[in-house]
């Protein structure tokens, strides 16, 4: 991981095919990780609106108007339309990342049921084709993409040009398929004929449902909703009567609900846990993170090198770590690097700050959860900083992108924000968006955390705030994703 962090830190340039002259790839090189080639993947630009989600899908659109719900319906096709995508992670038995949820919207059980199959529809519509518009592909690797449609899309011509592989279709509620049993049970076996993976969500343990369980590769199960007993029953249940199937669990809300799920014959685990503090646990500033801190906030003070070579010299594991990869085949180096104060002379102090910030969150800690949170961490530092390209100067962009990377710190350590920054020497700006949520970086932090929450009302208001559209927020964020991945791996 922490090499293709420092391919990226250095910014190594290759060429790159024209689009329509290269057929699609799931993967982007670990060559490509510089600025302006993930600007050549998803330009920050203005784009047309009747393009962005395929061919022809606006408010006027065949495709839309055949859907075009009544009013009493509680929708209009443009609601739809210029739609935010959100995403939850999913983090497997591990505690590494396994994928990622992708939504429009997060709406209650009560109110999806209430809509008409039309609505349900345009919604599904939308979501797969900004995946297709977004190439999900490239986000997949090793992970998957889990997105939600109704029982009423099993049939939509539109899953043709949605990659397969690594893509798992969540239908939920699973209990309208009982609705018309038969059709519903020939497009799902088609769908999975087809390459993807199904998901059963809100599904009643009832016998007309074993024929679609049997089918499933995964089935949903809401943490939140059930006791302990139940939840085992559960559980031995499906495990004992449906031999492969993967099991998830959903909203968890807490990391001591997670260590019970964990325990459990769950496969993937999901919910606000991974990114939310707990008050009640124990703060763990190792000595690894102090020797971190040191180092960052001598770099914000413009220390010489001297200085900076001193902490190294405290720490040998760092010091090792840094030399290692300043001599590794992405650095790009013509000849080896020996001393310490060459390594720092070379990488120059702006580009060692933002190393020294990932180690913080994979500085030999043992918890596996640090992993995923350290990934959600950069998709929301990269985000961060790229909503901000047009409102501020280049100069200013490390503190966009420091923003979103040290918004998550506080559940890190495992203490209040301010607790956890003030180990840190930063700046009066960083600290009133981290610690109060006020100021020039704060609006471009908390759009990249809407994301998070499916709140797309709360997202278009923010994007509003910052000057930015629907296309440029979505954009951004599969941006963000893209980056983290390819870092990550």
């Amino acid at each position: 991981m922490l090499g293709r962090f420092f391919i990226w830190v250095f910014g190594q340039r290759v060429s790159h095919h024209h689009p329509s002259s290269a057929k699609p790839v799931r993967r982007i090189s670990p060559s490509s990780l510089d600025e302006s080639k993930l600007d050549g993947f998803a330009p920050l630009k203005e784009i047309d609106p009747s393009a962005v989600f395929g061919q022809g899908l606006d408010p006027s659109s065949p495709s839309v108007s055949s859907l075009k719900p009544s009013a009493e319906e509680g929708v209009a096709p443009t609601e739809a339309v210029r739609s935010f995508v959100c995403r939850e992670p999913m983090l497997d038995s591990s505690g590494r990342m396994a994928g990622y949820e992708f939504m429009l919207r997060k709406s209650p059980r009560n109110k999806v049921r209430l809509e008409t199959r039309a609505v349900l529809r345009l919604y599904d519509e939308v979501l797969l084709r900004n995946m297709m518009d977004m190439e999900i592909g490239r986000l997949l690797g090793s992970r998957l993409a889990f997105i939600g449609i109704s029982p009423a899309s099993i049939g939509c011509r539109l899953f043709e040009d949605l990659p397969k592989k690594g893509v798992v279709l969540v239908i939920r509620p699973a209990l309208e398929l009982l609705e018309e049993p038969e059709e519903m049970l020939v497009h799902l076996k088609a769908r999975k004929e087809e390459g993807f993976l199904i998901a059963l969500e809100d599904f009643p343990d009832v016998p007309e449902m074993r024929q679609f369980l049997q089918v499933a590769d995964l089935a949903i199960i809401d943490v939140s909703s059930e006791d302990s007993q139940r939840l085992h029953h559960m559980v031995d249940s499906l495990c004992s009567q449906y031999s492969g199937i993967n099991l998830i669990a959903k909203n968890i809300e807490s990391t001591e609900a997670y260590e019970a799920c964990r325990k459990l014959r769950f496969n993937y685990f999901q919910g606000p846990f991974l990114t939310r503090l707990e008050e009640l646990e124990q703060p763990k500033v190792s000595a690894n993170h102090i020797r971190l801190f040191e180092l960052l906030n001598l770099i914000q003070k413009d220390a010489d090198i001297t200085e900076l070579v001193n902490v190294f010299k405290l720490d040998p594991m760092l010091t090792y770590k840094f030399l290692r990869y300043i001599n590794s085949a992405g650095g790009g180096l013509v000849m080896k690097v020996f001393a310490i104060e060459h390594a720092v002379a070379v990488l120059g102090q702006k580009k060692l700050y933002r190393w020294l910030t990932l180690l913080l969150y994979n500085g030999g800690t043992v918890n596996p959860q640090d992993w995923a949170l350290m990934e959600n961490a950069m998709v929301r530092g990269r985000m961060t900083e790229t909503l901000g390209r047009e409102a501020f100067p280049p100069g200013e962009l490390d503190n966009l992108f420091i923003v979103g990377f040290f918004s998550l710190l506080d559940v890190l350590l495992r203490m209040p924000m301010g607790q956890a920054l003030a180990y840190l020497n930063l700046s009066e700006g960083l600290v009133q968006a981290l610690l109060y949520q006020e100021g020039r970086y704060a609006p471009y932090l908390e759009l990249a955390i809407a994301c998070e929450q499916f709140d797309p009302e709360r997202i278009a208001e923010l994007a509003a705030d910052c000057g930015l559209n629907m296309q440029k927020v979505n954009i951004a964020h599969i941006d963000a994703m893209l980056w983290a991945l390819e870092v990550e791996q």
